[in-house]
């Protein structure tokens, strides 16, 4: 009985880090796409707005 639940327990344990291991791989892979796309506005933090000019 004691030999199942440690396999049972072996078994999970590799499939936890089989999951874990495809999130970081596509976590991974996600963030060293580059994607260009064009705005039509820009907010800038700290700015103000005096008549026609910014600050």
């Amino acid at each position: 009985m004691k030999k199942r639940v440690g396999t049972i327990a072996k078994v999970l344990i590799a499939a936890l880090l089989v999951v874990v291991g495809a999130i970081a791989v596509r976590i991974y892979t996600y963030g060293n796409n580059v994607v260009d796309v064009k705005g039509d506005a820009a907010i800038v933090l700290g700015a103000a707005v005096w008549g026609n000019e910014v600050s």
